[in-house]
């Protein structure tokens, strides 16, 4: 790949490994040079909240509004990477059909060592290389969000969550998720599915039981 993923440092010994897939980074073409791009733009944009695209995807995956949660601690037990070996100079703006077929491919060649539970697709485009490059579509689930099955992990579809507002609805995209995650094909537990929505962050304190300061 042209671009490493971003894995969070908990990634592997959380108890469901989500894995989630986007498109394309939008950047100059200096930026193919740096292999880190992926991972400094997560952690800056993600593990901030400075990016609501990274926000919709965190409150998706636990079931919370962004604003509740601890993002920092969301993306330690997270992974994210795009499959266009790519870059696109402004949001519409598509990779050519190479970058995205390639980088599908060589996604996939990363999964035996990234090890996800459940891969994330965020956006048909996603959905439709990898499963041009040997994902399975889930013929069982009509009428449900797509599903499918590539090298043995579920993957679950979501639409962009750039096209919030008029496809992408966090709070139907996680109930979907959820119904997924509950699926008992997929085995997972509901103690597991639990810790994935354990990411809240602590509530700021209350003025109520400080003391008041004299000016």
């Amino acid at each position: 790949m042209t671009f490493y993923p971003w894995v969070g440092a908990d990634f592997c010994n959380f108890p469901i490994r989500v894995l989630l897939v986007g498109q394309s980074h939008y950047a100059d073409k200096e930026t193919e040079r740096n292999p880190n791009f992926t991972r400094e733009v997560v952690a800056d944009y993600g593990v901030t909240g400075r990016l609501p695209f990274f926000n919709r995807c965190a409150a998706m995956v636990t079931g919370y509004d962004a604003s509740r949660l601890d993002l920092r601690r969301f993306w330690r037990r997270t992974a994210f990477a795009n499959i266009s070996n790519q870059v696109v100079d402004a949001p519409r703006h598509r990779p050519t059909d190479d970058a995205l077929r390639s980088g599908a491919h060589a996604l996939i060649s990363l999964l035996p060592a990234l090890k996800p539970d459940c891969i994330i697709t965020l956006g048909n485009d996603v959905w439709a290389y990898l499963e041009g490059s040997g994902m399975k579509p889930d013929e069982g689930n009509a009428g449900k969000r797509f599903r499918g099955l590539l090298a043995n992990t579920p993957v679950f579809f979501s639409y962009h969550p750039s096209s919030s507002g008029r496809y992408f609805y966090w709070r139907t995209a996680s109930q979907y998720f959820g119904e997924f995650l509950r699926d008992p094909k997929y085995a997972f537990s509901s103690e597991d599915i639990i810790q994935l929505t354990d990411c809240l962050a602590p509530p700021p304190e209350s003025e109520l039981l400080n003391p008041v300061k004299e000016s």
